[in-house]
C-alpha cells in the first residue's frame, strides 16, 4: 500500500480561494435547503411553501421537541440493552440509535445515523440526531484540523499515516469520542478505545496516560481541551506542583498522607527539570473548548510549536479552526455547514458581509443534521481578514457569560483574558469572575494566590488594566466617579485546592461532563457557582 499524502487527501479544499469556497458554500445550501422543505421540521415551522432559506425563523434547542422525545427513548433503550462483551462504545451507541431514534427520519434531509450528547458546560446535557452526511464531513473535518496541526505551511504536513495520537477526549457519546472513532482511520490512540471505553472515570484514564508517557510510548500529535491538557503538561513541567495541588485540595484522610509522603520522595529525589518535549515531542498540538485562549502561550512556551485553535460543538461539528500560518485564530470551515451571523440588533449577515471589530451572533446550519438555522449562543468578533477576504474570528464568549454593568459597560472571557495578561495575572487558570450587585454594581474575581499579590494589589492592577484596554469601562470610571478601584473590582482569594475541591464536589453529585469545572465567568443567573466555589 502506498504512502498516503493526508494534507492532499483531506485539506486541498482549503487552498481555494475565499470565493470559491464561498460559492461551494452556497451552492450546497440552496440545494440541501430545497430537500428541508419537504421534512417535517419545515412543516412544524410552517415553511413548506417559503422560497428562501432566509425566510426560515431562527430556531433554537427548544424548537427540537422530538429530541426531547428522542433522549427519553435512548435512554430507555439504553437501559434494556447492556453493551455486549467487546464492544466498543461507538458499536454500542450504534446499534440503540438507530432503534431510538428511527422516528426522527421524517425531521431530516436523510435518514439519522448517529446521535451525540452535549457536555452540559452551560445547563442540562443536550441530545443532537445527524446524518451520515455530518458524520462524514465531521470524520473528513477532524482529520484535516489534526493534519494542520502538523503543518508549518500551506501544502504540507508532517504528520504520517500511522503516527499516534493523544486520547484524552470525553468518550462517546460526546462529539469528542465520535472525534477519536473518527481519526482513528489513519492514527493510533494512546491509550486505545478498547481500554478507555472500559474506565469509569476520567481519573484513571489520566492516571494511566501519564504512566504510558513516563514508560517511553511516543506521541505524534496531542492536545484535546485546554484546561484538561494543560494539567498533562504541569504534571511533567513541575511535578512537585502538580501534587502540591492536588494535595491542598483535598481532605484529611489516608490518601492525604500519602500523598504528603509523595510530596516527600519528589523533593527529597528532586531532579534538573527536563524538557517537556522530551516526553511529548509533539508534531502538532490542537486545543479546543471555550477557554482555549487562556492556553495558548503556555503551549506555545513549552513546546516550542504554535497550537492549533480548534472551534466546534456537538451541534455542528468542525466549524472553525486556524491556517497553517496563522494557528491561533479561528476560520471558518465552509465544507461542513452554512453560517450566518446575527448582529446585536437581529439582522443576519453573510459571511462576506462581517465587519472588522464587530461581534456576532452565530447562526449554523450543519449539512445532514436535524438543526437547521440553529442559534449556537456563541460570540465572535472579527479580528481580522485574510488577503482573500476570508474573515478571521476570535471567540467572545457565550451569550450568557456577558457580564453587563448598569449598561455602561460588558466584559467577556476575551476581555477578562486580555485585561489579565496585561495585570501580570495570567500564569494561572484558577480564577473565575462574576457580577455581585452589593454594595453596588461590579466585578467579583476569585482566585487561588499563585503570585505575591495582595487581595487589593491584584484589584488595582486589573482595574488598570481594564481602563487600559476597554474604553466604555474607562467611560464608566470618569461618568460615575470611581475613586477606588475596589469599588469596580473586588478579588477574593480562595483558599488553595478550592478549584480542585470544587471539580471532585461536582464529579461526585453526578453534575454533566462539562460543569466539573467552573466557568471562567459565571453568569448572575448561576450564583450557585459562585457560593460553592467560595465554600469549597
Amino acid at each position: 500500500m502506498g504512502k498516503i499524502d493526508l494534507w492532499k487527501k483531506y485539506c486541498l479544499f482549503y487552498e481555494k480561494s475565499f470565493s470559491e469556497q464561498l460559492a461551494y458554500n452556497k451552492e450546497r445550501m440552496k440545494k440541501y435547503f430545497e430537500k428541508w422543505r419537504k421534512t417535517d421540521l419545515a412543516k412544524k415551522l410552517r415553511c413548506t411553501d417559503v422560497k428562501d432559506f432566509k425566510d426560515v425563523p431562527i430556531t433554537f434547542y427548544s424548537d427540537y421537541s422530538m429530541l426531547a422525545e428522542f433522549e427519553n427513548r435512548i435512554n430507555n433503550v439504553v437501559k434494556r440493552n447492556p453493551r455486549k462483551k467487546g464492544e466498543l462504545l461507538w458499536q454500542y451507541y450504534m446499534r440503540l440509535g438507530r432503534e431510538a431514534g428511527a422516528f426522527l427520519d421524517r425531521y431530516m434531509v436523510e435518514p439519522f445515523y448517529f446521535c451525540a450528547k452535549t457536555t452540559g458546560t452551560t445547563g442540562a446535557s443536550k441530545w443532537v440526531a445527524h446524518g451520515r452526511t455530518f458524520y462524514e464531513n465531521f470524520s473528513k473535518g477532524t482529520a484535516a484540523t489534526i493534519t494542520i496541526a502538523c503543518s508549518d505551511d500551506w501544502g504540507e504536513t508532517k504528520l504520517e499515516d500511522g503516527d499516534t495520537a493523544l486520547n484524552i477526549t470525553a468518550p462517546v457519546p460526546y462529539i469528542s469520542g465520535w472525534g477519536a472513532v473518527a481519526f482513528q482511520n489513519h492514527l493510533k490512540l494512546l491509550p486505545p478505545l478498547e481500554v478507555t471505553d472500559n474506565l469509569k472515570d476520567m481519573k484513571r484514564k489520566f492516571l494511566l496516560l501519564l504512566k504510558a508517557i513516563e514508560k517511553g510510548n511516543k506521541i505524534d500529535v496531542g492536545g484535546g481541551i485546554g484546561s484538561l491538557f494543560y494539567m498533562i503538561c504541569k504534571y511533567f513541567v513541575n511535578p512537585e506542583e502538580f501534587y502540591g495541588e492536588l494535595y491542598r485540595s483535598m481532605q484529611f484522610g489516608v490518601k492525604k498522607m500519602l500523598l504528603l509522603l509523595k510530596l516527600g520522595l519528589l523533593k527529597l529525589h528532586r531532579k534538573e527539570r527536563r524538557d517537556i518535549s522530551e516526553y511529548l515531542p509533539f508534531k502538532g498540538i490542537i486545543i479546543g473548548g471555550m477557554e482555549a485562549q487562556l492556553y495558548l502561550e503556555f503551549f506555545r512556551r513549552e513546546f516550542r510549536l504554535d497550537p492549533l485553535q480548534g472551534y466546534g460543538s456537538t451541534e455542528a461539528g468542525n466549524l472553525m479552526r486556524g491556517d497553517p500560518d496563522r494557528k491561533s485564530d479561528l476560520v471558518p470551515d465552509l465544507r461542513t455547514d452554512y453560517l450566518e451571523f446575527m448582529t446585536e440588533d437581529g439582522e443576519i449577515k453573510d459571511l462576506d458581509e462581517l465587519k472588522k471589530d464587530r461581534v456576532y451572533d452565530l447562526i449554523v446550519t450543519p449539512f445532514g443534521s436535524i438543526l437547521f438555522r440553529y442559534d449556537m449562543g456563541d460570540l465572535f468578533r472579527v479580528v481580522d481578514f485574510r488577503d482573500d477576504g476570508m474573515p478571521i474570528l476570535a471567540f467572545e464568549g457565550r451569550k450568557e457569560t456577558i457580564l453587563d454593568i448598569y449598561g455602561y459597560y460588558r466584559v467577556t472571557p476575551r476581555i477578562l483574558v486580555k485585561a489579565l495578561d496585561k495585570a501580570g495575572l495570567k500564569s494561572s487558570d484558577k480564577w473565575a469572575v462574576t457580577k455581585l450587585l452589593e454594595p453596588k454594581e461590579h466585578l467579583c474575581f476569585l482566585m487561588e494566590k499563585t503570585w505575591g499579590y495582595s487581595e487589593e494589589t491584584a484589584e488595582r492592577l486589573i482595574f488598570n488594566s481594564l481602563l487600559e484596554i476597554h474604553a466604555d469601562f474607562r467611560k464608566y470610571v470618569k461618568d460615575f466617579g470611581i475613586k477606588k478601584p475596589s469599588d469596580a473590582v473586588r478579588v477574593e482569594y480562595l483558599r488553595p485546592g478550592a478549584f480542585m475541591r470544587y471539580s471532585a464536589k461536582k464529579a461526585r453529585m453526578g453534575a454533566p461532563l462539562g460543569q466539573y469545572k467552573p466557568p471562567q465567568v459565571i453568569p448572575p443567573n448561576r450564583i450557585e457557582v459562585y457560593e460553592t466555589l467560595r465554600s469549597a
